[in-house]
């Protein structure tokens, strides 16, 4: 069987925290959605007919991540327009992250720019 875009369960989510995140469901369970790629839907301040896509987990190595339905205030299938959006922008940014992982970095460490975040108990604070 061939799927389509109108098949993919690309879904808009609204949080409790008041996050709105679009992604691919992979799972429905009955107490949480297991969603792959999630991302952050930001109205784009200069234009108001256009949104931006972030991260939601911008730090995260995993792809995937499980949400509690009891965060989740509503959510909707998503018009196949913004479907293509998002697996657009989703596949770009996994090329992106891919080629950064190709590159050698060459991180040059000065230990006199680097701060110390561990305090010193034995040090006197006046």
């Amino acid at each position: 069987m061939n799927e389509t875009i109108t098949d993919l369960p690309i879904r808009q989510f609204k949080l409790m925290n008041g996050d709105e995140i679009i992604g691919l469901v992979e799972s429905d369970n009955e107490g949480s959605y297991l969603i792959d790629r999630p991302f952050r839907i930001m109205i784009n301040t200069t234009k108001k007919d256009l949104f931006n896509l972030v991260p939601w987990f911008d730090l995260s190595l995993s792809n995937t991540f499980t949400i509690d339905k009891s965060m989740v205030v509503a959510h909707a299938v998503v018009a196949n327009q913004i479907k293509e959006s998002y697996l657009r922008f989703a596949l770009k940014l996994e090329d992106i992250d891919t080629s950064l992982l190709n590159d050698d970095i060459d991180i040059d460490y000065d230990d006199d720019d680097t701060p110390d975040l561990i305090p010193n108990n034995n040090e006197t604070v006046h």
